[in-house]
């Protein structure tokens, strides 16, 4: 018989606010990277825009002073620290104007794209 194993959710641990994937801590996570990560591990499968990720995740609502390139960038980060070869955690949304990103915990399988 044949155990079908778990995939590995990313997960924050509340006691010691630690974000992990299966049973490994993301390591290097800067204060950014930890809000938006936590902000997107708090609500898994929604759709986000890029205006309502900023303003859950940087101090102030940072909607006056954070460009999407700053967006971008820490969320290039995030992905760089979820390394996993078959599965993307951060996946982009653009079925609207503004665009946006939404979080799937156990990965979704990556997509060779052209």
């Amino acid at each position: 018989m044949r155990v079908k194993q778990a995939l590995p959710l990313v997960r924050l641990e509340e006691t010691s606010r630690q974000i992990y994937c299966g049973r490994f801590p993301i390591e290097g996570l800067t204060g950014l990277e930890f809000a938006l990560l936590s902000c997107f591990v708090a609500r898994p499968w929604v759709r986000m825009t890029k205006s309502e990720l900023i303003q859950a995740s940087w101090p102030d609502g940072g909607l006056d002073f954070v460009t999407d390139n700053s967006l971008y960038q820490i969320i290039r980060g995030l992905r760089q620290k979820l390394v996993d070869d078959q599965r993307r955690y951060i996946v982009s949304w653009r079925g609207i104007p503004e665009g946006g990103y939404y979080f799937q915990p156990a990965g979704v399988p990556r997509i060779e794209e052209p």
